[in-house]
């Protein structure tokens, strides 16, 4: 994984910490985010500059993961996006969209495959 860049989104100050940790551990850069709202905001100018998102469903703000996961597919169909939520109906809701989602808490070896 050394050199992708992942658009980190998660509100959970322990969990940004961890995810984040392992992929810079496996040379991933990441940029963290906590909400949707300001991803999208940085997706509109810096979409090109990043390889994966990865969110979480259930956050603060206007939008929620979701959201995001849409709006990434609409306006960058070629941008992978990976959700991550630890209830079931929104689990369900994301595996609607098409994407990838990993149930938290969700091992290493889980989200490492999803990144690749």
């Amino acid at each position: 994984l050394p050199g992708v860049r992942v658009l980190l989104v998660e509100d959970n100050p322990e969990l940004a910490y961890t995810a984040a940790g392992l992929l810079e551990s496996l040379g991933c850069n990441v940029r963290q985010l906590n909400n949707a709202d300001d991803a999208l905001k940085v997706l509109r100018t810096d979409a090109a500059f990043f390889d994966i998102v990865l969110s979480d469903v259930v956050m603060g703000g206007t939008a929620d993961g979701i959201d995001l996961a849409k709006r990434v597919k609409i306006d960058h169909p070629a941008l992978p996006i990976v959700l991550m939520s630890g209830y079931s109906d929104s689990i369900d809701r994301a595996a609607a969209l098409g994407v990838t989602v990993l149930t938290k808490p969700c091992s290493p070896d889980a989200l490492l495959a999803a990144i690749r």
